[in-house]
């Protein structure tokens, strides 16, 4: 029995969500607002796209700043938050993100804020106790009080939370709510409902489709959609499929994206900025007899498994090609968790463009998904005597920060990250070189990575190489990235397409 792959759904980008008429952007820039009879002077004057946004935010009492990575969004927030608190006493303030933002909104806020409104952070992290703690100090301290707290830790003291009492909450990186079900969802729904002034921050607002707008709303702006999700499903999104419970169709796109303008400000970055440009290569990597034969082994078990119906969810392939990318990345981990060195191809070729470029006086960013393969790439450069450091998720949120500003300031000359981690809220325009040394599966991580480097402060061309195994898990994970469309259902219903060439 030969399975069937789901139907690709149209797919929704922040140019797909603009109107006919682009966002207005004024010619000039004041240095400062006259508001209410209270003089605001920007301490960083903003480009004209970001006037364009704070005016809109004003106007909309929030707002949903769908501004595409490297625009400058968090600046139109915090001038936001100054302007409240210059015109109306707003005073208490949340900040809900991904642990990567949380030191770059303390940043932020010493770079953008004007030097004549006095304020006190607190960024919320180690023990419970602690955290608890500085909550505590936050309600009871007076002048403008800013709590930056991260998605996970938001849930499980929602109710310290609401006792803070915030004026305005903001939810950076939005898309990370855009589950209806999730805890941390259901907790920013409760927490906005408080707060008379709700801003969602996000450049990727609709990665899945768009079910991903209502969680969002749900928080930002719950009428827009109304508050019921089934009511929501049933007049945008069409069923079908295994028990009638998979997404086949929308109906009222247009509708959906008038609404979504009506309460955005939306904006990328060929409309606003004059930023270099991004050249985008691949570079073939010739795996080893022995890593072929291997490679081929599971490629053609999961080929064998998906034609004889054997396998039949997107889940499990994916599972299994994860294998295939740990080969292609000179490793496996066996059932009973070890890891096994199978082959150092793309290691070094990696290791040769790294030298090239540092030698040529550049800094260099690499993405990589595999931990092992990051720890492997560390130790190789660490003996060539290229000085270089590592992010990944366990790195703790205080040498992440410490760890980004020596980049940025050339203390080392290689960044190895790991994509999830080094996909959000850091800024490594140092760099004018990203190798994806692997890449997970992920639309919406691939994005926002290749972001870090194009946006405010890049003077010259990005370069993005890709290290790729011709005809093997590598292109086709690239291939079908760039095209936007889901890994697991194309192998479904192409899978000889992972199968190496002999």
């Amino acid at each position: 029995m030969k399975v069937r792959a789901r139907r690709r759904l149209p797919s929704l980008r922040l140019a797909d969500l603009e109107d006919n008429e682009p966002e207005l952007i004024p010619a000039k820039v004041p240095h400062g607002l006259r508001v209410n009879g209270n003089n605001y002077i920007f301490k960083t004057k903003p480009f004209a796209h970001q006037m364009a946004a704070l005016r809109r935010t004003w106007m909309l009492r929030g707002g949903a700043l769908l501004m595409e990575q490297g625009t400058g969004k968090t600046a139109v927030a915090i001038h936001f938050v100054g302007l409240k608190h210059k015109t109306e006493g707003i005073n208490r303030v949340l900040i809900v993100g991904p642990v990567s933002t949380m030191g770059v909104w303390v940043k932020e806020f010493s770079k953008h804020l004007p030097y004549d409104i006095s304020r006190k952070i607190y960024r919320l992290s180690g023990p419970r106790a602690r955290r608890i703690e500085k909550i505590k100090v936050a309600r009871e301290a007076t002048g403008l009080r800013i709590v930056i707290i991260n998605y996970e830790s938001a849930w499980r003291l929602s109710e310290e939370l609401r006792d803070f009492n915030p004026q305005i909450i903001i939810a950076d990186e939005s898309q990370r709510i855009k589950s209806p079900r999730a805890k941390q969802s259901k907790v920013m729904w409760r927490l906005g409902s408080l707060a008379q002034y709700r801003l969602i921050l996000t450049g990727t607002p609709i990665i899945g489709g768009a079910h991903d707008v209502w969680s969002q709303w749900s928080f930002y702006r719950p009428e827009t959609f109304g508050d019921n999700w089934w009511k929501f499903q049933s007049h945008y999104i069409i069923k079908g499929g295994y028990l009638r419970k998979e997404t086949v169709g929308y109906n009222d796109l247009d509708g959906l994206k008038r609404k979504v303008r009506r309460d955005s400000f939306i904006i990328r970055k060929e409309e606003c900025l004059d930023l270099p440009e991004k050249v985008f290569q691949t570079v073939p990597v010739s795996l080893s007899d022995s890593s072929k034969r291997l490679y081929n082994e599971m490629a053609t078990q999961l080929v064998a498994e998906i034609e004889d119906g054997s396998v039949s969810t997107a889940p499990i392939v994916l599972v299994k090609l994860l294998r295939l990318a740990q080969i292609t990345s000179g490793f496996l981990k066996d059932l009973d968790g070890n890891i096994h060195d199978v082959g150092w191809e793309k290691l070094n070729d990696c290791k040769e463009l790294i030298e090239d470029r540092v030698g040529d006086g550049h800094q260099v960013v690499v993405f990589a998904r595999f931990r092992h393969e990051i720890a492997r790439l560390e130790d190789s450069l660490t003996k060539a005597g290229i000085s270089c450091d590592t992010l990944t998720g366990s790195v703790p949120p205080s040498k992440r920060d410490k760890l980004i500003e020596d980049f940025q300031s050339g203390v080392f000359s290689v960044l190895i990250a790991q994509i999830q981690a080094g996909s959000l809220g850091i800024t490594l325009t140092a760099a004018d070189t990203a190798i994806f040394m692997s890449m997970d599966f992920s639309l919406g991580n691939y994005l926002q990575a290749a972001d870090r480097l194009h946006r405010i402060g890049q003077r010259h061309t990005v370069t993005y190489l890709h290290l790729l195994v011709p005809h093997s898990i590598d292109e086709l994970v690239y291939k079908v990235l760039r095209e936007k469309k889901k890994i697991a259902d194309f192998v479904l219903k192409r899978p000889r397409a992972i199968l190496l060439s002999q």
